[in-house]
């Protein structure tokens, strides 16, 4: 899996952060953060109800916590019968929800973001013409709304 560094600095390409409206590395930083799939399963570490958990161990299940509690110092083996077995962690109830993402992240949902936030920042600026030259600063708002929408997650009704 990607770390969240190799994620931010690929999502910072994809949305060419560098080029006007610039994105801030915080800004890379939180669009990233916010297509986090779940978390890595640690050692000694508290979890709460609903907490989507990978395996440290990547072995192709995605769990939800279930009962409350924190992990002990060593990775469970985790029960990979299939939907709804339980694994159990120093009290800890882990259930497996089905199949897991190969990423933590979601690398296009970060950058959709990421253009939907240049995007905004378009919003405020004005077109102007001095008579000779005009500048059109609409169109750079609708080039990132047309960036965002090659990234735009599907969505199932």
């Amino acid at each position: 899996m990607k770390t969240r560094e190799e994620v931010a600095l690929e999502v910072a390409r994809m949305c060419a952060s560098d080029r006007q409206p610039l994105l801030s590395t915080d800004d890379i930083l939180a669009v990233v953060d916010e297509s986090q799939r779940g978390v890595l399963w640690e050692a000694n570490t508290v979890y709460t109800i609903g907490d989507l958990v990978f395996p440290a161990t990547f072995n192709g299940r995605l769990y939800k916590v279930t009962v409350a509690g924190t992990t002990s110092s060593t990775e469970p083996d985790w029960n990979t019968s299939g939907r709804n077995s339980l694994t159990t962690d120093n009290g800890v109830e882990f259930l497996d929800v089905g199949p897991s993402y190969k990423e933590l992240y979601d690398i296009k949902r970060a950058a959709w973001r990421g253009w939907l936030m240049k995007a905004e920042r378009c919003v405020e600026l004005t077109d102007a013409s001095d008579g000779s030259v005009n500048v059109r600063m609409s169109q750079l708002y609708d080039q990132c709304m047309k960036a965002a929408s090659r990234y735009r997650p599907m969505e199932i009704v």
